[in-house]
């Protein structure tokens, strides 16, 4: 849901519970929009430092990995771990339609 219905549903929220003016709904929108859109910048930005770490992580578990099995194990480990990864994708694909 994007922030600025999430903000429209929270002042209304807040309207009903606090019994807000009509300017102070007014403001209390504003504030909310701001809140959830910052929030929003945010997580994104912690996500892709996130996801930019494990992948760090991962490339230094793969080069030990390399080291470590044979070319053949090795082999096998990659097959497994790109089966793996496309799984997940596909999962990830089908929960972005239900979204939408």
């Amino acid at each position: 849901m994007p922030p600025e219905e999430r903000a429209d549903k929270m002042t209304e929220r807040m309207k009903t519970a606090l019994h807000l003016t009509a300017d102070q709904a007014v403001k209390a929108k504003e504030i909310n929009t701001k809140t959830l859109a910052s929030g929003r910048e945010i997580r994104e930005k912690y996500k892709n430092m996130m996801l930019a770490e494990m992948k760090n992580a991962e490339n230094e578990a793969d080069s030990q990995y390399k080291r470590l099995l044979t070319a053949r194990q090795y082999e096998i480990y990659s097959q497994k771990k790109e089966k793996k990864k496309e799984y997940f994708n596909h999962k990830e694909r089908r929960q972005d339609n239900r979204k939408e």
